[in-house]
């Protein structure tokens, strides 16, 4: 099996995110007028430095919003917002994984432990039985405290049960 150098990893940690981080934000005008509001994706400028600079209130009125009729510019109200950078998102997708990839490693990690605990029954000898370690005889317990007499993956017979008859003893 190959093995990721360990630079490689560090410049894909490192560059991934930059390129993501280097996307231009999308900028949302709100103009409110009175109590009703509308919100308008502003169009990056390719002179101006700041993309907030256009959303004022004379924005929002030869913007022809048919709330703002009939309104004084006064009455007007115009904020400028981002909303889902690609950073917040990164942070965001960049969590899940890791807690995801967290997870995945404790789960793997227990099948491996108990695994090395049966002796080599493989995965179905940590699920459901087999292997043949034990208390009971060479019974393998597995992860459900299941199986049956010799190892045997299966369901419990009472023809099985060492005191015979498959009754209780009484």
């Amino acid at each position: 099996m190959t093995r990721i150098h360990p630079l490689l990893l560090f410049l894909l940690t490192i560059l991934i995110p930059l390129s993501i981080a280097a996307n231009p934000p999308t900028f949302y005008c709100k103009c409110t007028c009175l109590t009703n509001f509308t919100i308008i994706k502003l169009a990056p400028l390719p002179t101006a430095d700041d993309i907030c600079t256009q959303c004022k209130r004379t924005y929002c009125l030869n913007y022809n919003l048919p709330i703002c009729k009939d309104i004084e510019e006064s009455q007007i109200k115009a904020d400028c917002f981002q909303r889902d950078s690609v950073k917040d998102r990164f942070i965001v997708w960049a969590f899940i994984l890791g807690t995801a990839g967290l997870l995945g490693w404790a789960g793997i990690r227990r099948l491996v432990e108990l695994r090395e605990q049966n002796k080599g029954g493989g995965l179905f000898g940590v699920l459901g039985g087999g292997g043949s370690s034990g208390a009971e005889g060479g019974r393998g317990t597995g992860l459900f405290g299941r199986g049956r007499p010799g190892g045997q993956a299966g369901a419990y017979s009472p023809l099985d049960d060492p005191r015979g008859g498959g009754g209780r003893a009484g």
